[in-house]
This record gives structure tokens, sequence and C-alpha cells, in this order.
């Protein structure tokens, strides 16, 4: 076999291999998506069901005072009656005033009892949304650290979107947690065939970083892609999105 066909041969290997660890990534990636797509459905759900109970409420408010005036006024109809079948007018007069104050009295609780409702209304509504927002950041967080915890490779995927976010070309000291260690050191030559513009990497544990805490140090300026502070920014971004819905 002549040189050139060995150079081409090694040349289709390594393109077949960063091909293949491309394609690992974006299946990754696209299962991550999906669960978060799966929790942010299951969040929408609730939120419907929940309006519908606070619907209920409102509903229930609406009835009871409609229940409450309308009896009002029946028992001032009643005293009005009775005087007038007295038969006298200063009998009359007298219950009709304390019928009418009787009724303003119940109105005026009526009222109170509907603003008190439409109050429970606009708590039960707001601790609904409050409960539904923390339960998807709680889901979606659960989600992405069983990723870490179940795929081993997970950490090379975060050290590779690191190295990109510098676009640089020079050696690179990766800074990652004593547990991914040994799976990011057995991975240099495939983190160095993904970021081709680097030349070497030297990989270093952090004490203080956790199971997918990344630091990538170079001359430029040094970046932390760890899951956690990912994690923070998909806290806050799913605030925005839930509180606007």
């Amino acid at each position: 076999m002549s040189l050139s066909s060995i150079i081409k041969s090694s040349q289709v290997r390594i393109v077949k291999k960063t091909e293949s660890i491309s394609h690992e990534q974006d299946i990754g990636a696209e299962v991550l998506a999906d669960k978060i797509a799966e929790a942010k459905k299951l969040a929408n759900s609730i939120v419907e069901n929940a309006k519908i109970e606070a619907g209920k409420i409102v509903s229930k408010a609406i009835k009871d005072s409609e229940k409450i005036l309308e009896d009002t006024h029946l028992k001032v109809k009643s005293i009005c009656d009775k005087a007038r079948g007295e038969g006298y007018k200063a009998g009359y007069d007298e219950g009709y005033a304390e019928g009418k104050e009787t009724s303003d009295e119940l109105i005026r609780e009526a009222n109170e009892i509907k603003k008190g409702y439409l109050k429970e209304r606009e708590i039960v509504l707001s601790n609904i949304e409050k409960d539904v927002v923390n339960m998807v950041i709680t889901l979606c967080e659960k989600i992405i650290n069983q990723k870490i915890i179940d795929d081993e490779e997970a950490i090379i995927s975060v050290v590779l979107k690191g190295i990109d976010s510098l676009n640089v070309k020079e050696n690179l000291i990766i800074k990652v947690s004593k547990d991914d260690y040994d799976i990011v050191e057995m991975s240099k030559q495939r983190i160095l065939a993904k970021a081709n513009l680097i030349e070497d990497i030297e990989v270093r544990i952090d004490s203080t970083l956790s199971k997918g805490g990344c630091i990538i140090e170079g001359s430029k300026g040094n970046v932390d892609v760890s899951v956690d502070l990912q994690i923070e920014e998909m806290k806050k971004l799913l605030t925005t999105l839930l509180n606007s819905e």
C-alpha cells in the first residue's frame, strides 16, 4: 500500500470517529430537549386544571353572593308587608327603616363575602402559578442531573461547549471534578479531534467542582461551563417564560 493511501485511510477513520462523536452529542441534546418539552407540557396541563378549579371558586362566590342578596330582598319585603298589614303609618315607617337598615347591612356583608372570595381566588391563582413554575424547574433540574449521573460521556459535551465558547487557538487547561477526571483524561484525543483549533489540553482535578462541573482556562481568559451554572440559567429562563404565559 502506498504512503498516500495510508494517509487517506487514516483521514477517513478520523473523520468517521469525529462524526460519531458529533452524532452522540446530537442525540444527547435531542433527548434532553425532549425531556424539557415533556416537562413543560405537563406544566401547561396543570395550569389548565388550575384555571378550571379557580373558575369554580369564582362561580361559587358569585352564586353565594346572589343568594345572600336575594334573601336580603325577601326579608325587606317581609318586614315592609308586615308593617303595612298593621295599618299604622308609624309602624310602617319604623318597619321600613328597620328593614332598610337590615337590608343595607346584609348587602354590605354580601359584598364583603364577595370581596373575600375574589381575594381568595387571586391568592389561589398566585400560589398555583408559583407551584407550577417551581415544579417545572425542579423537574427539569432532576432530568439534567440524572443525565449527568447516567451518562459518563455527558461531561465531554460540556467540555466541548466550553472550548467552542472560547474560540481560541492555543493549549488549554481543563478543570473538572474528581468524579469526571478519568473519563475526560481518557477522552483527550477525542476532544482534540473535535476541537481541531486546539493543539493540546491538560486535564486537572478541581476539588471545588461537583460532578458535571467544568472550568476551562486559556491565555485570553477562563470560562465556567459547569452544569450547575447552566441549570441556574435554565431556572431564570423557565421562570421568565412560564410567568409570561
